[in-house]
């Protein structure tokens, strides 16, 4: 007899996303282990690394630190593991997303049939690294040409 628990890649983000205390522990020790980088745990401190990349935008530049404070209040830290999709392609959008912590592609999809198949091709657009900020045109209005975020 043999007894197994599985704990599967969404079960881990939402734990980290519901109890930050935990995830202020446990996020350095996974970057550290992914990236080989032993001075890591400054960087994790999330509301101060989010309220300096905001500051960096220029929509925000000109803000008060209360402002940027209160704002952050109302933020959700989501965790997204490798392979999940930020962003879907083609979905309605209402949300800024500020990358604090890690990396992601901007890639595209087409599908496209091939002897009676559909055939998903996915295209690289580009990278996006700590400080990235996306989405944020679709707060004023203004929607883009459909593209995908993943993780």
């Amino acid at each position: 007899i043999c007894f197994v628990t599985v704990l599967h890649c969404g079960v881990i983000a939402r734990g980290l996303e519901e109890m930050p205390r935990e995830r202020e522990k446990v996020l350095p020790l996974l970057v550290r282990e992914n990236t080989g980088n032993p001075n890591v745990a400054q960087q994790v401190r999330s509301s101060e690394r989010v309220a300096k990349i905001l500051r960096e935008r220029s929509i925000f530049a000109n803000t008060s630190q209360e402002f940027l404070a209160e704002i952050l209040n109302f933020g959700t830290v989501r965790v997204f593991m490798p392979g999940d999709r930020i962003l879907q392609q083609g979905a309605e959008g209402n949300s800024m997303f500020i990358l604090s912590l890690g990396l992601a592609q901007v890639v595209k999809e087409t599908l496209e049939e091939l002897d009676g198949s559909v055939v998903r091709n996915l295209y690289f657009i580009g990278g996006l690294t700590y400080g990235s900020v996306f989405g944020e045109l679709v707060m004023l209005g203004v929607q883009a040409e459909p593209l995908q975020m993943a993780k």
